[in-house]
Parts: C-alpha cells; sequence; structure tokens
C-alpha cells in the first residue's frame, strides 16, 4: 500500500509540476539572502555546539559499486542531483545577533574524483568524516573514488541540512541522472519550509500542539532510561548494536484480526518492556516522525525529521488489547501535534530523550536498479545521540528489533537481554488480546524454568553447630 501510495504521490507531482488543466503552480515565497532556522535545526545547532569538534551529526555513507560504473559519468549524476537541491549550499551566518542559513543557489558544486589503490582508500574513508565549519560552508563533501576493486560514492552530510529521507531521494536520483534522465530542480525548498513554519505559530493548529503537550506534561517526572550497567562516561561512548529477529506471520496475522498497526503492537511492547526495566510504570520516551506531510516536499533535501516526546502511564489495570489501542493514540496524537518544537518542549519540561523508539519498516527504500547496485560499506562508528534507541525494521523475511547504545554505559550482554524481552513482550501480546498486562513475563519459558530452577531449596544438618568451631577444623585440616 505505501509503494502505490508513493507512486500516486510522484505521478502526480509530475501532473502539478510540469502544468495541467489545473494550471502551473504558483510560487508563493519570495527569495531572500538569508532564512531563520526551523525549530528541528535550532534543537541540532545547540546540540552540535555543545559537542563541538566531534562529528555528532554527520551524516556519513559510502557506497561501493562493484560492477562497471563510470566513474565519471557518476561524477556528473551527483554533480546534477546537487544542482537540483541548490539548498545544500547552504551556511550559517550570525546577522544582528540572529543565528540565520545563507541562500547560495548558485554556488559552485564541488564533487571530488580521485583514484588511488584500495589499501589508500582505506585510510581515505576513515579520514573522510571530520568536522564541518557551519559557518563557512559548505555543510556536505561528496566524493567519487575510483580503485582496482571498486568504484565508492562516498558522502558525508551534516544534520543541519539532511536527514533519513534525504538519504534515499539522494541516491535514486543519482541512478535517475546516471541514466541520463534530467533532475529537475526543487518546486520547494526547505527554505519554503522554513517560512511556512514561521507563518505556522500564529495558527490555532499550533496552539492546539502546545495545549496538547501542556496536558500530556502535566504529570512528567522523568525521562524514561534503561538503568546501566557500566559506569563510563557517556561523552566517550561509541554506538553498540545488537539485533534480535522475530516471525512475521504470527504479528501479520494478530495485527490483521485486531484492525492494529504491528507500528502500534511494538511500541506497545517497548512502552511496556521500558517500564519493567525503568521499574517506572509511567514512561515517557522519544520517537521520530519524518516531517514531510504532503506532496510538495515529498522530494526535498533538509532536515525535515521532528522528534516527539511519547508520554504513557501503565500503573492500571489494562488489557493487551487497550494497550496497543493506547499505544497507536499516543503516537498518532504525538504526530498530529508535531508543530510544537521539541527544543521548546526540552527546555520547559526539562525533558533530555534517553530512550527513543523508531520504527522503520516500510519506509522508502534506496533501490537504484540493478545498473548502480551498490554494498553499503561500513564508515567508522558515530558517538550516540541517546543512550538507546530501539528500531523496529525488517530482515530476512522477518521483523528485527535493532537495539543501539551507547557502549560506555551498556554491555552487548545486557541490551541483548533488553532486544529479547522487547520480542518475548511483542509475542506475548499477540497472543492473546484480552490478557492482564501486568501478568506478561519478558522472560521465555526456558528462562521462567531457569529462574525457578535457582530457587531450589535442599535442607541438610550442619557438621558444627557453633562457627568457631569450623574454623578450628579448618586449622586442623591445614595448619599451615
Amino acid at each position: 500500500v505505501i509503494d502505490i501510495e508513493n507512486t500516486i504521490i510522484e505521478k502526480w507531482g509530475e501532473i502539478v509540476q510540469n502544468g495541467s488543466s489545473l494550471g502551473p503552480v504558483e510560487k508563493s515565497h519570495e527569495r531572500k539572502d538569508s532564512y531563520p532556522l526551523s525549530s528541528v535545526q535550532l534543537a541540532v545547532y545547540y546540540d552540535a555546539i555543545k559537542n563541538e569538534g566531534q562529528c555528532l551529526y554527520n551524516i556519513p555513507m559510502c557506497y561501493a559499486f562493484r560492477s562497471k560504473v563510470d566513474p565519471e559519468r557518476l561524477q556528473r549524476a551527483v554533480r546534477k542531483v546537487i544542482e537540483a537541491h541548490p539548498y545544500l549550499n547552504t551556511h550559517l551566518i550570525l546577522e544582528k545577533g540572529e543565528l540565520r542559513q545563507v541562500r547560495n543557489d548558485e554556488a559552485d558544486v564541488d564533487v571530488a574524483a580521485l583514484s588511488m589503490s584500495e589499501e589508500e582508500f582505506g585510510k581515505y574513508k576513515e579520514g573522510f568524516i571530520r568536522p564541518f565549519d557551519l559557518q563557512r560552508g559548505p555543510l556536505y563533501r561528496v566524493a567519487v573514488v575510483s580503485t582496482e576493486k571498486a568504484i565508492y560514492l562516498l558522502q558525508d552530510m551534516h544534520h543541519l541540512i539532511f536527514d533519513g529521507l534525504s538519504g534515499g531521494i539522494f541516491l535514486r536520483e543519482t541512478a535517475d541522472a546516471y541514466r541520463g534522465n534530467e533532475i529537475e530542480p526543487e518546486s520547494y525548498t526547505y527554505f519554503d519550509y522554513v517560512e511556512d513554519e514561521i507563518n505556522s505559530r500564529d495558527s490555532e493548529y499550533y496552539a492546539g500542539s502546545v495545549a496538547y503537550f501542556e496536558e500530556a506534561f502535566k504529570d512528567f517526572e522523568e525521562a524514561t532510561e534503561i538503568p546501566p550497567d557500566k559506569s563510563g562516561s557517556a561523552e566517550e561512548g561509541f554506538i553498540g548494536e545488537t539485533e534480535k529477529l522475530i516471525s512475521k506471520a504470527e504479528i501479520d496475522a494478530f495485527c490483521r484480526k485486531q484492525g492494529v498497526t504491528t507500528s502500534a503492537l511494538f511500541l506497545a511492547a517497548v512502552f511496556y518492556t521500558a517500564s519493567r526495566f525503568a521499574a517506572n510504570k509511567k514512561v515517557a520516551l522519544s520517537t521520530i516522525s519524518s516531517g514531510r506531510d504532503g506532496l510538495k516536499n515529498i522530494r526535498s533535501l533538509g532536515m525535515f525529521v521532528h522528534t516527539i516526546p511519547l508520554i504513557m502511564d501503565l500503573d492500571r489495570d489494562l488489557k493487551v488489547e487497550e494497550l496497543i489501542r493506547e499505544a497507536n493514540d499516543c503516537m498518532r496524537n504525538g504526530i498530529k501535534h508535531e508543530a510544537c518544537p521539541f527544543a521548546e518542549l526540552a527546555a520547559k519540561y526539562s525533558y533530555r530523550t534517553a530512550l527513543m523508539y523508531e520504527y522503520q519498516v516500510g519506509v522508502i527504500g534506496e533501490d537504484v536498479g540493478e545498473e548502480l547496485k551498490y554494498e553499503r560499506i561500513q564508515l567508522k562508528l558515530e558517538a550516540p545521540k541517546f543512550k538507546t534507541t530501539v528500531v523496529i525494521g525488517e530482515k530476512e523475511g522477518s521483523y528485527s528489533v535493532l537495539v543501539r547504545y551507547n557502549d560506555a554505559l551498556y554491555t552487548k550482554e545486557y541490551m541483548e537481554t533488553l532486544a529479547g524481552a522487547v520480542c518475548t513482550v511483542t509475542q506475548a501480546l499477540a497472543s492473546d488480546p484480552q490478557a492482564d498486562v501486568k501478568k506478561i513475563s519478558m522472560l521465555k519459558v526456558e528462562e521462567q524454568k531457569l529462574l525457578k530452577g535457582f530457587g531450589f531449596v535442599k535442607s541438610c544438618k550442619p557438621v558444627h553447630d557453633l562457627l568457631h568451631k569450623a574454623f578450628e577444623a579448618a586449622a586442623d585440616r591445614c595448619p599451615d
């Protein structure tokens, strides 16, 4: 259904963009030399400045093309895509005490074309990821590298101007340009988006969003955190990952029968698991939404992603079906009211995300066809933005529960326990919609048996009636 919807949106965009019986699109945004930052950009900026000199908000990608790819043709394709999305040329300035981003559509596009040995490339790609100078720009770097084994496309984008869906758009359009297709310039840029966001501050929609979160945070105590099992400093950690798979058949059958989404089911499982790990019935975690709310910005590049707090109280009697539907309502209402900036919520309620939930099933992929079939190469591990992130995705015909964590705070074994608990709870929720939530165990049957085994008591008569006699006997046995 998502693929069908995306196709309709794409074709409708072509109709509107090219002009039809509806007439051409009227551009209502006046071009300016500079623009304010969006609310999500400000949040990224302040966090980036706090961690100055680090690559916390770099988005690095490395694609290896093993087939016969023409590096010069690939370089030209990448240039075309950047020229079609000139917003990427922006950088920040301080103008009369206000932080703004410069419009620089005519800037030269810099895409390096290099040739080196495979050994030299290993060193080059490690040094490719480095901090950006936000007030000089550009805030991207791209290189096409040829070695004796492959052609590599290296990208490093700052999160201020790029998000996850931007990466998919960028790669698919690069493939289109490589095949010789024209890449139409953006009709709606991130600059337009910033102006629309500012204008919406006076709307009833914005006021409603503020009111919604005021109610949601009414009894807020603290952000939910998975208790660490290591004593390291969060600032010194790197990203660790562990993943568990769960069969799709049982989950999909349950969701169809109950008329709920898999997203709601997994979110309910994460709420419950987090509550048990944190020993707190009130759970406050965060999720993300794409921020792309319609046709106009479906192929725009920029930082659209919104962080949304999700708060739920589990301190009451709930049936499984009630927990799932309330989790679903929590997610839907959070996205519906995302106009209220997360940075303002964080400041107002002293809320800082410790546990992030991401549902990535059905997200538009990076299918580029056989001609540019690629292998994604893992670059060096970046610093983790959150202490723990639970990502629900798809892998090998199964649902995957991927836990990313700060390895200075958590051991891999502990995080494997967390991922396994989410899977076990999800399956338990899907087995009986009328079950009492409080009775659900995070342990598998064999784990429950193991725990019961620890409680086995065997009675016996002590050899010595008095403790000091045991020491005397030991001294007699071992006089040395």
